[in-house]
């Protein structure tokens, strides 16, 4: 044992009172301290550093190490390593580097053993390695657990501000038509004025009556920026020439809701000419109402659509338990909840839905975990203008949820290994590569399989879900 000052305790009975060490045959733990070397770090001074090579196991005798790791350009403490503990690499981890930092939360001895001394301890301390083994299971364990729940932290972060943007902007529309709708109601008393000094007679009333109730009834037409300023244009210049207040805002309601030059030509010849300007801002103004309260229905309906898919997405008021499921209602809940992020790439999405779709016997927040996941890894892997395809169908004995997405692919060498537990291909901080481990699990736990294939341009994730007979 090598050691550059000599601590204040005794070596040996510390470590000893590790409950590891604890009972071990005197051989064994003799070995340990024959082979170890003693390290010592001041407060603050770094154990190891993110991306350095794994090479020690590390058995804290005094002091605290504080883990972190860097996770979406964030510092984030993980775990703070407390005297008695094992950590570092253990015989038959994989580890091979460091996934964060390690730093003294004050002044910290520890007993090192080299990687290079595994094979002779696993031979002279065979008691000791089983103890090792069972730490190792539980820290892979706990570190998934706790990796799992960051990751479902941060997801929930992403959606939480992804479903804030959707809210605010049929919000932010419905504060603004308001404002309008107020100054338009506020200028009727003007208008109705303005027709009663005119003394409009009954059959012109008719008159007006017809013209408006004409194109309520039909579609507004689908016209092209360039159609819909060309008849901007000519109707313009036609409430021009007979002084129409505010020519170009009366000529763009009349545009929008389907009205044509010889519309106004037509009413002209069945008014009297006096009456025709104050009938027309009168008009104008009742249209542009009737818009106004159709633009507040529709932002109100979209809220209704969020907080509809909000509640099935968060399975609100739904049993915990299995159920058979309609598996759509989730698919389509999930695409609202990431409408944020497809509308950021400008992806094209596509649903082809089998209609009248067996239930599925399932757990609705697990599987929208999937469908999240899924969904969420194809966005990324898109372009800018992508398409993202979404497909069911009874397929045999299986129904078949299939994701597809028109990315650059995932290279030959890696497909096999998009499953594994802590693999992936997003940047440093971008992915933990814990989203489809747990996919796979999810589905396993619901007798599913996941299959996929890809080549560049298309990428196919296909669920499968056994039927029942």
């Amino acid at each position: 044992m090598t050691a550059s000052r000599q601590p204040a305790f005794d070596i040996r009975e510390t470590l000893l009172q590790i409950p590891t060490f604890q009972d071990l045959p005197a051989d064994e733990s003799n070995w340990i301290l024959a082979h170890a070397s003693l390290l010592q770090l001041a407060q603050d001074q770094y154990l190891f550093r993110k991306g350095q090579k794994a090479d020690h196991m590390w058995i804290v005798l005094a002091g605290r190490v504080q883990l972190i790791i860097e996770q979406n350009g964030q510092t984030i403490p993980v775990n703070t390593v407390m005297p008695g503990s094992i950590t570092g690499l253990l015989p038959y981890s994989r580890l091979q580097v460091a996934a964060g930092t390690g730093i003294a939360m004050d002044d910290v001895t520890i007993l090192t053993i080299h990687r290079q001394q595994f094979p002779e301890m696993i031979v002279q301390c065979p008691e000791l390695v089983q103890r090792l083994v069972v730490i190792l299971t539980s820290r892979v364990r706990d570190f998934t657990r706790q990796q799992e729940q960051r990751d479902k932290l941060l997801s929930l972060g992403k959606l939480s501000a992804g479903l804030a943007h959707e809210f605010n902007n049929p919000v932010a529309a419905i504060a603004r038509t308001v404002d309008e709708l107020r100054k338009r109601v506020s200028g009727l008393p003007d208008h109705m004025h303005d027709m009663i000094t005119q003394q409009i007679t009954p059959r012109e009333i008719v008159t007006i009556r017809a013209f408006l109730s004409t194109k309520s009834k039909q579609p507004l037409p689908e016209l092209s920026a360039f159609e819909r300023s060309a008849r901007e244009d000519i109707l313009t210049s036609w409430l021009d020439d007979r002084q129409v207040a505010q020519s170009w805002m009366v000529a763009e309601t009349f545009v929008r809701h389907g009205y044509t030059i010889e519309d106004l030509e037509n009413l002209s010849t069945q008014v009297t000419p006096s009456a025709l300007i104050p009938l027309l801002s009168w008009i104008e103004s009742s249209l542009a109402t009737a818009g106004l309260v159709e633009e507040i229905d529709s932002a109100s309906r979209r809220i209704s659509q969020l907080v509809e898919s909000v509640k099935i997405y968060t399975h609100m008021d739904q049993s915990a338990d299995q159920q058979l499921l309609d598996l759509h209602p989730g698919l389509r809940s999930t695409l609202t909840v990431l409408q944020h992020k497809l509308s950021e790439k400008n992806i094209q999405v596509a649903t082809q839905f089998e209609e009248n779709p067996p239930r599925i016997l399932g757990y609705v927040s697990e599987l929208n975990q999937v469908w999240t996941n899924l969904i969420d890894n194809a966005i990324d892997a898109l372009l800018s203008g992508g398409k993202l395809t979404i497909t069911t169908q009874t397929q045999g004995n299986f129904f078949v949820v299939k994701i597809i997405d028109s990315g650059t692919g995932i290279a030959p060498e890696i497909l096999p290994k998009i499953f594994d537990p802590f693999f992936t291909t997003k940047p440093v901080g971008k992915g933990t590569g814990l989203g489809l481990d747990v996919v796979n699990r999810i589905l396993q736990n619901h007798q599913a399989v996941i299959n996929v294939k890809s080549e560049a341009g298309h990428t196919e994730f296909a669920v499968c879900f056994p039927l029942g007979e």
